[in-house]
């Protein structure tokens, strides 16, 4: 996947807001992931596969159809 994951904010489509870390690799598997920090508490920490993280999301529950996480400010 070509496209790189900057980091700063982003959105996900539920619309809670993420400190992204930047890109990284599984250093077992090299495949990228996306580490990032709640905005809000508990400030927790998660990760996803860049191609999960970048993916489009069809939710009818929400309403929604596009993509999972937009970017809000880069640094």
């Amino acid at each position: 996947m070509d496209i790189e994951v900057q980091r700063g904010v982003w959105r996900h489509f539920k619309g809670r807001e993420y400190l992204v870390e930047g890109e990284f690799p599984n250093t077992e598997t090299g495949e990228v992931v996306i580490p990032y920090r709640q905005l809000y508490a508990p400030f927790g920490r998660c990760s996803r596969t860049k191609l999960n993280f970048l993916e489009h999301v069809e939710r009818p529950d929400y309403n929604y159809s596009g993509p999972r996480f937009v970017l809000v400010h880069a640094f």
